[in-house]
């Protein structure tokens, strides 16, 4: 089964689950979601409450082969498995591909599907009888991990409704976490352009209180270092087209100091004395 596309959890049909009238609370927390671990305890709280499973849990995908529980709603007597790390390495063989395409799976008995010893051992740790796992897709069509619900209690044949509501859930979930992300982005623009802005006013303050040439130029290599945060910065002096001094500098001080040093280069004259005059770099 194919992710289906997106709805808005507050416009489900009226032959769907209502998740108006079946948890406000869960409303008013949407109001107020500003992290990307908020929207998945969000998401996971819907889906536990709408479905009424024992455990609904968001997989991270850590790398190709471990998996982090990064959100989880859970009924009391049942494992927590919150910020447990769940290490699979039949997964990138079987089943990362097919998540990532949008693949959608839901068994009623997991002792009846076929499923591999590693994955089976996996859920009876946590006494998981019957599962559906969603993918969570990016923006970018990569894969960010997977949703994934638990009936623990007994099998559970779940229902078609059930799976298009848990994707709709998937999809919010994602455009969310992107939206949040791209807000993230902007405000890390402004933040840079903002500190940008004030390192431009601070230097050129310095150089305006520069007394004199020589002073200018240790004021400008001082403010090269700092801002490359480089060992060292140096202005040469040319003497001659084939011999320079150097006349400011502003370097490490475990460094030995080269100021007032004559660097004579007999090869610099013709090969690049012109390209220098001409922007060269």
């Amino acid at each position: 089964m194919t992710i289906q596309p997106s709805l808005s959890l507050s416009n489900i049909g009226a032959n769907s689950l209502q998740l108006n009238s079946l948890f406000p609370e869960i409303f008013k927390k949407l109001r107020n979601i500003k992290a990307e671990e908020d929207t998945l305890q969000v998401a996971v709280e819907i889906i536990y409450q709408a479905l009424k499973c024992d455990r609904a849990v968001v997989y991270s995908l850590q790398s190709d082969s471990y998996c982090k529980i990064v959100a989880e709603a859970v009924t009391p007597g049942y494992a927590e498995i919150l910020d447990t790390t769940i290490t699979d390495p039949c997964f990138e063989a079987g089943y990362l591909d097919k998540y990532q395409k949008g693949r959608v799976r839901a068994i009623s008995d997991i002792y009846q599907s076929g499923m591999k010893p590693c994955h089976l051992e996996n859920l009876a740790k946590i006494e998981v009888k019957s599962n559906l796992v969603a993918p969570l897709i990016r923006q970018d069509k990569s894969l960010y991990g997977l949703l994934v619900m638990h009936q623990c209690s007994t099998t559970r044949q779940w229902q078609q409704l059930e799976i298009e509501f848990v994707l709709q859930v998937a999809d919010w979930t994602m455009g969310q976490i992107s939206q949040q992300q791209g807000w993230l982005d902007l405000k890390q623009q402004l933040e840079n352009r903002e500190q940008a802005q004030k390192q431009i006013t601070s230097i050129v303050q310095k150089i305006h209180s520069a007394v004199g040439f020589k002073d200018a130029l240790q004021v400008g290599v001082d403010l090269a270092r700092e801002i490359l945060n480089c060992d060292r910065v140096v202005v040469y002096g040319l003497q001659d087209q084939s011999m320079g001094e150097i006349v400011a500098e502003a370097s490490d001080p475990a460094l030995a100091s080269i100021l007032g040093r004559v660097i004579k280069d007999p090869c610099f004259e013709y090969r690049y004395i012109d390209k220098y005059q001409q922007d060269f770099s």
